[in-house]
C-alpha cells in the first residue's frame, strides 16, 4: 500500500507543476532575479503574464528595476467627476471616420467602453484627453532633469506651468467658458537657468481640431510673437520629448491617423508614492533632489517606482506620415481615464523610446474646500537610441487645483510680459 501511494505521489509530481509562490510586497524585480521570479505570482497572477515584452526586455537587458506591490488601494473617481459624467452621459457623439466629437459638455465622454466596438480605442483616448481627473484649473512649478544613462546627471531647468480648462470643467457651475470652442489655455514660463529665464508661451487649444494658437514672449526684444501651431510634434529643445508627448498624450486625438484596441489585459503599471516629496528644492545631493530617479549608478535616470497590477487597454496609435514615430503603443487604465505607459517606435519599426507616467493619487484640498486627486509625480521619457533620459519633475507642494479666481483674461499673450516684469 505504501509503495502504491508513493508511486502515485511521484506520478502526480511529474505531471503537476509545483504551486507558484506569491511574491512578497516590496520585492524588487531586476535582471538578477527575473528568471527565479517570473513563474511566481503577484496578486494571484503570474509575474510573467503581467509584463509586456518591452518591460521584460527593459528588466533583463536595460537595467530597469521594479518595486513590486500585489495591489493598489484605488481611491475611486472624484465625486464631482462621477456626477458630471452621469449628468451628461450619452450626449457625446463620435465621428469615427474623422475622429471628431460633438455634443460634449463635461465629464467622461464615453464612460461605457465595449471592447467589441470598432471605435473603442478612439473612445478610450478621448476619455483620457477630456476627462483626466485633475480639476478645471491646475498650476505647478516643474522642471526638466536630463540624464545620460552612462554618465549621469547633465542639467536641469525650471518652469512655471498653469492651465485653465475652457471646456469639460467639473466641480464648478460653469462646465464651459466660451460655448465649447476652446479646450484649454496654458502658460509655460521659464525661471531657470538664466539664459532661458523670461521665455514663455501661451497656448490656446481648440475643441474642433484646428491647430493651436501659440504666442511666445521673446525677451531679447520684449515682444510677443505668434508661432506656428503646425509644430505639434516637434522636439522640445534640449530634451528627449516631442511636443505631443508630455502626459503621454498632448496632441489632439484627431491629429493621429488611427487608434486601434489591441487587447484588454492585466499588466504591471507604475504608481507614484503618496509620501513622495516630489522634486526636492535646495537639496544637498542629486539623490535627495530626485528620490524617484536612479542618480547613483548606471543606468542613470531610470525610474525608482512601485509597480502594481492594473487592468489596461492596450492601444496602437498610427501617427501621421510626417511624424518622427512609425507607431505608438499606449496603455490606459480601465478604471480611470489615465495613461500609465507608452512605447514609441522609429520609422524602421524598432523601439526607440519608452515613457512612464506615475500618478500620486492622493487627495488634495482646493480653494473651494473640495478635494481632487493629487497630481502626476513624474514623467519619464527613456531614449534607448541615445542612451538618454528626460525626467519631467514637479514641485509637489506647489500644485494648485480648481482656483475659482482664474479666468480667461489671465491667459492672454500679454500676460507673459507682465510675468517677465514681475507684475504677476
Amino acid at each position: 500500500m505504501f509503495k502504491q501511494t508513493l508511486r502515485a505521489a511521484v506520478l502526480i509530481a511529474a505531471v503537476v507543476p509545483a504551486f507558484a509562490g506569491e511574491i512578497a510586497p516590496d520585492t524588487v524585480l531586476n535582471a538578477g532575479n527575473y528568471e527565479s521570479l517570473k513563474n511566481e505570482t503577484l496578486g494571484g497572477r503570474s509575474l510573467d503574464s503581467l509584463l509586456s515584452d518591452t518591460q521584460k526586455w527593459m528588466v533583463r537587458e536595460k537595467g530597469l528595476s521594479m518595486n513590486l506591490q500585489p495591489q493598489w488601494q484605488a481611491p475611486g473617481l472624484p465625486a464631482d467627476l462621477k456626477e458630471t459624467t452621469d449628468k451628461y452621459r450619452g450626449q457625446t457623439q463620435l465621428d469615427g471616420a474623422n475622429n471628431r466629437i460633438s455634443g460634449y459638455t463635461a465629464g467622461i465622454p464615453f464612460p461605457d467602453i465595449d471592447v467589441a466596438d470598432p471605435d473603442a480605442a478612439k473612445k478610450v483616448v478621448w476619455n483620457n484627453y477630456l476627462a483626466g481627473p485633475i480639476g478645471y484649473t491646475s498650476s505647478s512649478g516643474l522642471g526638466f532633469a536630463l540624464f545620460s544613462m552612462e554618465r549621469g546627471f547633465e542639467r536641469k531647468n525650471s518652469w512655471l506651468y498653469r492651465r485653465l480648462y475652457m471646456s469639460g470643467r467639473y466641480g464648478t457651475e460653469q462646465p464651459t467658458l466660451d460655448g465649447g470652442k476652446e479646450h484649454y489655455r496654458q502658460i509655460l514660463y521659464a525661471h531657470y537657468p538664466e539664459d532661458i529665464r523670461g521665455l514663455g508661451t501661451v497656448t490656446y487649444r481648440y475643441m474642433d481640431g484646428r491647430l493651436d494658437d501659440i504666442f511666445a514672449y521673446v525677451k531679447s526684444v520684449r515682444r510677443i510673437r505668434r508661432l506656428s501651431g503646425g509644430a505639434w510634434f516637434d522636439p522640445i529643445g534640449g530634451t528627449d520629448l516631442l511636443s505631443d508627448e508630455p502626459w503621454i498624450l498632448s496632441g489632439y486625438p484627431g491629429w493621429y491617423k488611427d487608434q486601434k484596441l489591441v487587447e484588454k489585459r492585466w499588466q504591471l503599471m507604475p504608481v507614484g508614492d503618496p509620501k513622495s516629496p516630489g522634486w526636492v528644492q535646495n537639496a544637498k545631493s542629486k539623490a535627495e533632489e530626485y528620490p524617484y530617479v536612479e542618480t547613483e549608478q548606471k543606468p542613470y535616470g531610470m525610474p525608482k517606482l512601485q509597480w502594481v497590477p492594473r487592468e489596461v487597454y492596450v492601444i496602437e496609435v498610427a501617427p501621421p506620415a510626417e511624424h518622427y514615430y512609425s507607431r505608438k503603443t499606449w496603455y490606459c487604465d480601465v478604471e480611470y481615464p489615465i495613461f500609465h505607459m507608452a512605447d514609441n517606435y522609429d520609422k524602421a519599426g524598432n523601439l526607440w523610446k519608452v515613457q512612464f507616467l506615475p500618478r500620486l493619487w492622493r487627495e488634495q484640498d482646493t480653494p473651494e474646500g473640495k478635494k481632487v486627486f493629487g497630481p502626476i509625480q513624474t514623467d519619464y521619457l527613456i531614449n534607448f537610441k541615445d542612451s538618454h533620459v528626460t525626467v519631467v519633475t514637479f514641485v509637489l507642494d506647489s500644485w494648485k487645483f480648481n482656483d475659482p479666481k482664474e479666468k480667461p483674461a489671465d491667459y492672454v499673450p500679454g500676460i507673459l510680459a507682465e510675468i517677465a516684469a514681475g507684475r504677476r
